[in-house]
């Protein structure tokens, strides 16, 4: 009976470690990005600069499965707050990394989608990487405005390089698998607890 209560112990502490393991690398997660983006320019030789809007300030939560792409979907995305205005509904995009490039995030509006704008309407995007880190590096950003042209002619876009991105990382959401296994621990750990035999102390 001592060696099935024991193994019944290993067991469960066996299976609390593999779930809180688990825990601790699972994939999904939750992140906050805060974004400035200033010094833009026209996109093209234009009597429209500087820019009408000088910089852009925002800030958006996203959760996701940060190790599969996640492409143009509002689906896990919170806009907390965003200066400049935008015509349609507000989108991201999600590349991992790999060996050869680090992640990457889009935000912006949906009309044209993530990857280019209309410049007949109100449109913003933004674009970053190391998205999966706690230093993401500000790569680019650009915005239209409806009914501004070069010239009368053209149509007008203005884009930066220059600006920062910060975010704040949450620990990640264990998997339905990984609460499974983590319960069975719990229980098998009781239950072995429980069958132990008491001997009361002789006098």
């Amino acid at each position: 009976m001592k060696t099935l209560n024991k193994m019944m112990l290993r067991a469960g502490l066996a299976a609390m470690a593999f779930g809180m393991t688990g825990s601790a690398h699972a994939a999904v997660v939750t992140r906050t990005y805060n974004f400035l983006a200033n010094g833009f320019t026209p996109t093209f030789v234009s009597d429209l600069n500087p820019a009408p809007i000088s910089s852009v300030t925002g800030s958006f939560t996203v959760t996701f499965d940060d190790q599969v792409a996640t492409t143009n979907t509002a689906s896990g995305l919170t806009v907390n707050n965003l200066s400049i205005s935008v015509d349609s509904p507000l989108i991201f995009s999600y590349f991992p990394g790999n060996q050869f490039y680090s992640s990457t995030i889009q935000f912006g509006g949906s009309e044209a989608g993530i990857s280019s704008m209309f410049a007949t309407s109100n449109d913003f995007s933004l674009g970053f990487n190391n998205a999966d880190s706690n230093t993401p590096t500000f790569l680019i950003s650009s915005y239209t405005r409806a009914g501004q042209r070069d010239f009368n002619i053209f149509t007008a876009a203005w884009a930066t390089t220059s600006g920062s991105v910060t975010t704040g990382i949450s620990a990640g959401v264990p998997e339905p698998a990984t609460w499974a296994m983590m319960i069975a621990g719990f229980g098998l750990v009781g239950a072995g607890m429980r069958r132990r035999k008491v001997t009361p102390a002789l006098a």
